[in-house]
C-alpha cells in the first residue's frame, strides 16, 4: 500500500512539474510574441510641438509658440520625435552629442554617447525612429526610449536602421548581423554578413510585411538566402542572387533566384521554374514572365507553363499584347499566348480595362473602349491617364493639353508638364516659359492659376504662390483660406507655421520639412 501511495505521489509530482514547465513555456512564448509586435507611431503635422531653428549657419530649437528653447549655436540638431522634448545637439569635432529637454537641461549624460537612428529608404518629414535612441557604453551599443528608460543593454557592436523597415534595426554581434525591433526583440539570428529588406510594400502596412534577403560570404563569393517577415527561413544561403517579385501581393512569396549563373522561379519553398535560364523578368500588367535562354526569349506563366515558345530574338510586353520578333517576322500574342492580328502595337488598360490607351504602327496614341471601339483616333504624340475619363495629351509638338474620351479639348495644348498630385484629386498644369501654373480638379474644373508661381505640397493641402499671392487648396480641390490651412497642419494660426515677420528678432521664420529657417 505504501509503495502504491509513493507511486501515485510521484505521478502527481511529475504532472505538476510538467504543468509548471508548460505554463512557463506558454508565458515565455506569449511574452516573445508581444515583444515581436511593435507599433509605428504616425505623427501629423498639426501635432508638431518642436522645430529645428536655423540662423547664421547654426541650429537650435523652437517650440510651436515661438519660444526659443535651444539657442542657435550647434552645427547639427536632431529632433527624433517632434511631439517630444528630446533634442540631440552636436558641433563638429566634439565627438559626443549633447541631449536636452524642454527646459534646456542636459539629459542622458550617463552614456558615452546618445544618437538618433536614421530611417533609410523611406520618404518622410521625420526621418528617424520616433521612440528609440541608441546609446554607447564602452564601444558597445544598446537602446533607450525617449524617456531614458533602457530597452536593451549595450551589447551590440553596431545598431542602425534597416532600410525600408521602420521599427526594425540592423544589429551586429560577434561580427555578424541580425535584426531586432524597437522593443529589443530578436527577429533574425546573428548569422549573416549582410541583411536587407526585400522591398515588398502594402498600402496599409507599408513595408512591415517585407521579408529579408540574407547574405553569407563563402570561398566562392556571396551567397544569398531568404527569410519571411515572420522569421521563417524559406531559402538557405545557396544562391548567387535573390529578388522577390514584389508586385505579387498576398501570402505567397515569389522569388526569382540564380544558382551557378542560371535563373529559376521559387514560390515559398517550391521550385516552379527550374534553374536553366539566363534571365527571368516579371511583367505586372499581365502577371507573366519573360524567359531568356541562349539569346532567345519566350513567355511563361507563374505556374511554370510555357505560353510563347523561347524562339524569339526580341520579345516585350506592349500593354496587353506580347510583341515577338525574329528577323523580319513579327507576331503579336495575347496574355493567354494566342496569336492575334491587330492594327495596334500596344493597348495599355486604364480603369480596370474600361479604356485602353492605344499605340498604332506609326507610334501615335489614341483611346479605345473595352471592346476596342475607337474613341480617340491615333493622332497624339503621347497620352497619359489623369482621372476617370480624363487624359493629358501631347499634340503635334505644340505642348500638352487636357482631353476626355469623347475628344473634347478642355485646354489649349501649350503646357510643358501636366501631372497628377499624389494622394490628392488635383491636376497641375505648368508652362515653364512664364512659370504659369494652373490647378484643376479631377473633373477638369479650373480652380486656380498664377504666373511666376511655385507649388508647395503639404500633408492636407497645397499652396500655390508667388511674391504677391497665396492660394490654399485642399486635397479635394476646394479653395480654403490661410487660417483653415494652418489649422490643418499646426496647433493654431499664430504658431510658427504662420510666416511671421520680425518674429523673436528674426526677419522671417518659416516652416519647411526639415528645418525652421530664419533669414534676413
Amino acid at each position: 500500500m505504501n509503495n502504491k501511495k509513493k507511486i501515485i505521489g510521484i505521478i502527481v509530482l511529475v504532472i505538476l512539474i510538467i504543468s509548471v514547465i508548460v505554463t512557463i513555456i506558454l508565458i515565455k512564448n506569449n511574452a516573445n510574441k508581444k515583444m515581436k509586435n511593435y507599433e509605428i507611431e504616425e505623427i501629423a503635422e498639426k501635432e508638431y510641438k518642436y522645430f529645428v531653428l536655423y540662423a547664421n549657419g547654426k541650429y537650435g530649437v523652437m517650440d510651436a509658440s515661438g519660444n526659443i528653447i535651444i539657442e542657435t549655436k550647434y552645427d547639427k540638431v536632431v529632433i527624433p520625435n517632434s511631439k517630444k522634448a528630446v533634442f540631440i545637439c552636436s558641433n563638429d569635432g566634439d565627438g559626443k552629442n549633447k541631449v536636452f529637454n524642454e527646459k534646456a537641461e542636459e539629459i542622458f549624460e550617463v552614456y558615452d554617447n546618445v544618437e538618433e537612428i536614421e530611417l533609410d529608404g523611406l520618404v518622410t518629414s521625420l526621418p528617424y525612429e520616433k521612440n528609440v535612441l541608441k546609446y554607447k557604453v564602452n564601444d558597445q551599443y544598446g537602446l533607450i526610449d525617449l524617456d531614458g528608460n533602457r530597452i536593451i543593454k549595450a551589447t551590440y557592436e553596431e545598431i542602425r536602421g534597416l532600410k525600408y523597415k521602420e521599427g526594425e534595426l540592423l544589429a551586429k554581434l560577434n561580427g555578424k548581423y541580425g535584426v531586432i525591433n524597437i522593443k529589443g526583440a530578436k527577429l533574425i539570428n546573428f548569422d549573416y554578413d549582410d541583411i536587407e529588406a526585400d522591398k515588398y510594400f502594402e498600402e496599409e502596412e507599408k513595408y512591415k510585411k517585407s521579408g529579408y534577403i540574407v547574405c553569407k560570404t563563402t570561398n566562392e563569393g556571396y551567397r544569398y538566402g531568404y527569410i519571411s517577415n515572420n522569421g521563417e527561413k524559406l531559402l538557405d544561403t545557396d544562391y548567387n542572387n535573390i529578388k522577390r517579385v514584389i508586385d505579387i501581393h498576398g501570402q505567397d512569396i515569389y522569388v526569382i533566384a540564380s544558382s551557378n549563373g542560371q535563373y529559376g522561379l521559387i514560390k515559398n519553398k517550391e521550385t516552379l521554374i527550374d534553374f536553366k535560364y539566363q534571365g527571368i523578368e516579371y511583367n505586372a500588367t499581365n502577371n507573366l514572365l519573360i524567359i531568356n535562354r541562349g539569346a532567345k526569349y519566350g513567355v511563361y506563366t507563374l505556374t511554370g507553363e510555357e505560353i510563347v515558345p523561347i524562339d524569339y530574338k526580341t520579345l516585350q510586353f506592349n500593354g496587353i499584347y506580347i510583341y515577338a520578333k525574329t528577323g523580319s517576322d513579327i507576331k503579336y500574342f495575347t496574355a493567354k499566348g494566342e496569336e492575334v492580328t491587330t492594327k495596334f502595337t500596344s493597348l495599355v488598360p486604364i480603369n480596370n480595362g474600361e479604356y485602353y490607351i492605344s499605340i498604332d504602327q506609326n507610334g501615335l496614341y489614341g483611346i479605345v473602349d473595352r471592346q476596342q471601339n475607337i474613341l480617340i483616333e491615333n493622332k497624339f504624340v503621347y497620352i497619359e491617364h489623369m482621372f476617370n475619363n480624363y487624359f493629358s495629351a501631347y499634340k503635334n509638338e505644340k505642348g500638352l493639353g487636357l482631353i476626355d474620351t469623347k475628344g473634347k479639348e478642355f485646354t489649349e495644348f501649350n503646357y510643358t508638364t501636366i501631372t497628377k498630385i499624389a494622394d490628392t484629386e488635383l491636376i497641375k498644369a505648368e508652362n515653364m516659359e512664364n512659370s504659369k501654373i494652373e490647378m484643376y480638379t479631377k473633373d477638369l474644373n479650373q480652380i486656380a492659376k498664377l504666373e511666376n508661381a511655385e507649388l508647395e505640397i503639404r500633408d492636407t493641402y497645397v499652396r500655390l504662390y508667388n511674391e504677391n499671392t497665396n492660394i490654399f487648396i485642399d486635397k479635394q480641390g476646394n479653395i480654403i483660406d490661410e487660417n483653415q490651412a494652418l489649422e490643418q497642419t499646426q496647433e493654431a494660426p499664430d504658431t510658427i507655421g504662420k510666416y511671421a515677420k520680425d518674429y523673436m528678432g528674426y526677419a522671417q521664420v518659416y516652416y519647411t520639412d526639415e528645418v525652421i529657417e530664419a533669414e534676413d
